[in-house]
């Protein structure tokens, strides 16, 4: 009896307990994984110290990653993303610090436009002087026009220029401008207007030379205004009947306005 109880007692101690057995599977799967680890390792340094045309690729996987495919392609192109340093005239592109391209420096020259034979082209007649002296103005003796430019301080140059106006009934605009002008609350014109708008509807060519808020831009644009209203209607393909040309876009909108 005492025999076969011993017996038992080894057979016991021979059976493995789980958790050893557990812990003995982690750590040979952990020796594996040192193994392949050190595989990789070892062939990546065989490639390199080869010189193989492969260099780069791992071992490990079959497929290059997402990095190793961008290497592989700037190194087979190698003007990839290089911005070109000419134009299509052939002319070096330079750049400054930040990288900005520095426009090359082009001809002042400009060419001149082809010669236009007038009178192969039927122009229609048109009014050029829609002034008509006031009967108050064409009154005035040389030296009163003397006295009323000095009044406003005025002076004027060119072949017999037109006496100023000193009020907006002299300029002989129709009621709808004479509306618009109340409307805006201007009361009698400025110096330049006094001087400009007569030589304007007279269709004379005008430099009006005052400060700002002189009321330049009304002194060109209600002489326009008549010009423009004995035009005859606009039709398809026509060009503009006036110009404007301005050096800023704040004084475009106000002069719109």
């Amino acid at each position: 009896m005492g025999g076969q109880g011993h017996g038992e007692d080894e057979e016991e101690e021979e059976e493995e307990d789980p958790l050893d057995a557990y812990m003995s599977a982690i750590d040979a799967e952990a020796e594996k994984q040192k193994k392949k680890a050190k595989d990789v390792e070892s062939s990546s340094k065989e490639l390199i110290a080869a010189g193989d045309s492969k260099r780069g690729e791992r071992a490990d996987i079959e497929e290059e990653d997402d990095q190793e495919s961008f290497f592989r392609y700037m190194e087979e192109n190698p003007n990839a993303g290089v911005i070109l340093t000419y134009t299509e005239d052939g002319v070096d592109i330079e750049y400054d610090k930040d990288g900005n391209p520095i426009p090359p420096e082009r001809s002042k020259v400009i060419d001149p436009l082809p010669p236009i034979d007038h009178s192969t082209i039927e122009y229609r007649p048109f009014a050029r002087n829609f002034y008509v002296e006031h009967e108050d103005i064409a009154a005035l003796s040389s030296q009163e026009v003397a006295a009323l430019r000095s009044k406003f301080n005025i002076r004027v140059t060119g072949p017999s220029p037109p006496p100023p106006c000193s009020s907006f009934a002299h300029f002989g605009f129709n009621q709808q401008l004479m509306h618009a002008i109340k409307k805006s609350e201007y009361t009698q014109p400025t110096p330049i207007q006094a001087q400009a708008i007569p030589a304007g509807l007279a269709g004379r060519d005008i430099i009006g030379i005052a400060k700002t808020g002189s009321g330049k831009t009304a002194a060109y644009l209600w002489p326009m205004l008549v010009h423009i209203m004995d035009q005859p209607e606009l039709e398809p393909g026509d060009g503009p009947i006036g110009l404007i040309m301005a050096p800023t876009r704040e004084l475009s909108q106000q002069i719109q306005t």
